[in-house]
């Protein structure tokens, strides 16, 4: 009967009516899992939690599907954690488990953030003559990913080999991905040239792996060259490639190349989506186009997916580049007349407008109204900082205050871009142990998750998604730590670097870079950190450098 049944509800009623018939309903361990089957469709974790509690106390024992399906569940409902600690009480009460429930957990321990417990759990079941498939392989991998160790990832692909198992695309897409992320650029296009030995085609991801790593550090003219390639061999060409091929002209600042692009997606007839007219609108934007947002947006309009709050997003970034300040509240009231629901990044905007040096108090203040009418809580905030910044107070519970803010009221992929325009709002006011102490409070939080990484034989600071403000801020505080590990006598990895990407400022009036301009805070440290030119983007220096260095600083 359950086996038949759709919704969640009927199935549990009927199953709770199933439960008090002991004398005509046997209820075995088959119906509990075909319950928390229905369950997990309908994403009730708390109501899991209750059916497996009643297994064990009916002396029901869970079998490998029944943890297979809790599994499954907790990740639909994002309860990693209490998934975990369920997974260590079965065991202990002699549940058995299988490859695929074992990588399932290695999986969760990754979400969770407890990769040296994945990779213990790794060993552990290998040691016991566990013989992993592709799938836990491609789960294990995404693991090591998750923290950028290539390394390991690289071991895998030998533990493969030696298993018979050959990799597939995902697979390669995983370990090509992180070797871009950790700037092993020469070592990614070696593996993506390897695919080809193992009979395999690189997917429309895959190219767009390659050509983003070639953007950020720097190389369009490699970007270009994998373009070329992709004519060449005649792969499929998606708009997803299309869209990196354009993110890459934006990161350039060749509008040009971006335009000819989508022409040339339309003579394709691989119609641009509104991603892609986002991307060209957020250059005209960056260069401060008013005209050009505009215009952009009237071919938008038969494109119904594309939200409108956007555009004035968009609008508003580009009076700011173009120092137009007195025009965003206006901007702002004609999206509000116009019933557009505000989302987040507009929020952010307005922030940012607020945090340029170039505004003048009485317009501030008129575009911190703006954000009182959709953020009243982000406002006072604000407001509050306005007065503490003159007073260079103790700033610990400000800071503790706006990452709850951040934490309740902002999504997760809105957090760090509304953490970094704070700190800049902070630094523009002149109060930099204001903006210290909100960075501080946000790496706690987790908002900055990925700022560091510690290998035995890397230690590294990605500021690439940082403002310059809240990058500074990050380097400071860095340097200070390691300040104290060297002091310490603590033992210093084989090299260190800083990674700042190649993009180009944001700001109209400043055509820096975030690399030029960490470069020249790291050069008047008189650090012994060296830019990495092929790549760029990276700053390296080798732990015996950086150590004698930060102990020559000593007072």
């Amino acid at each position: 009967v359950l086996g038949g049944m759709r919704d969640w509800k009927e199935a549990l009623d009927f199953f709770r009516w199933a439960r008090s018939r002991r004398d005509v309903c046997e209820i075995t361990v088959f119906a509990y899992n075909m319950m928390l089957k229905l369950l997990r469709d309908g994403e009730q974790w708390s109501l899991s939690e209750e059916l497996l509690k009643e297994m064990l106390e009916e002396r029901i024992m869970p079998d490998n599907y029944t943890f297979s399906i809790f599994v499954s569940c907790s990740k639909r409902c994002d309860q990693a954690e209490d998934a975990i600690a369920w997974f260590h009480r079965l065991r202990e009460t002699g549940v058995s488990f299988d490859g695929v429930t074992y990588s399932a957990m290695i999986d969760l321990y990754g979400k969770a953030g407890r990769t040296a417990e994945a990779m213990d759990l790794y060993q552990t079941m290998r040691k016991n003559n566990w013989k992993p498939d592709l799938v836990s392989f491609g789960v294990i991998a995404n693991v090591y990913s998750r923290v950028g160790d290539y390394q390991a990832i690289l071991r895998l692909f030998r533990d493969m080999e030696q298993a018979e198992i050959k990799p597939n695309v995902v697979l390669f897409n995983t370990l090509i991905g992180t070797l871009g992320r950790a700037g092993k650029v020469t070592l990614a296009k070696g593996m993506f040239d390897e695919m080809a030995s193992y009979g395999l085609e690189p997917s429309e991801i895959t190219l767009s792996i390659l050509i983003d790593m070639y953007t950020k550090v720097g190389a369009l003219d490699k970007a270009l060259d994998v373009y070329d390639t992709i004519k060449q061999k005649k792969w499929k060409l998606d708009v997803l490639v299309y869209n990196t091929l354009l993110k890459s002209c934006v990161e350039s600042g060749n509008i040009q190349r971006a335009e000819s692009l989508i022409a040339e997606m339309e003579r394709e007839k691989q119609w641009p989506d509104h991603m892609t007219y986002g991307i060209l609108m957020n250059v005209y934007a960056t260069k401060g186009m008013v005209a050009e947002v505009r215009a952009m947006f009237d071919k938008l309009k038969n494109l119904a997916v594309f939200p409108k709050a956007a555009f004035y997003t968009m609008l508003i970034k580009a009076s700011k580049q173009a120092g137009d300040f007195d025009r965003i509240p206006g901007i702002f009231d004609e999206m509000i007349a116009n019933g557009c629901s505000v989302n987040e990044r507009m929020s952010g905007m307005l922030v940012s407008c607020a945090s340029s040096s170039q505004i003048s108090d009485e317009t501030r203040l008129g575009v911190l109204e703006c954000v009182k009418k959709i953020k009243p809580r982000l406002h006072e905030l604000l407001s509050r900082l306005l007065v503490l910044a003159k007073e260079d107070d103790d700033f610990d519970d400000i800071a503790s205050e706006t990452t709850e803010f951040l934490l309740r009221e902002i999504t997760a992929p809105s957090r760090r871009p509304m953490c970094n325009a704070v700190i800049d709002f902070c630094c523009v006011l002149g109060s930099r142990n204001a903006a210290r102490a909100i960075l501080s409070s946000g790496v706690s939080a987790g908002l900055y998750h990925g700022l560091h990484t510690t290998l035995p034989s890397l230690w590294q600071l990605n500021l690439r998604t940082l403002s310059f403000a809240a990058a500074e801020c990050a380097l400071e505080a860095w340097i200070e730590s390691l300040a104290t590990a060297a002091e310490n006598g603590d033992e210093f990895p084989e090299d260190l670097m800083v990674e700042t990407g190649t993009g180009r400022a944001k700001e109209a009036t400043n055509s820096v870079s975030l690399s030029e301009f960490v470069g020249g805070v790291l050069k008047g440290m008189d650090s012994p950190f060296e830019e990495n030119r092929r790549p760029g983007g990276y700053f390296i220096a080798s732990g015996e450098a950086a150590k004698a260095w930060l102990q020559s600083r000593k007072p």
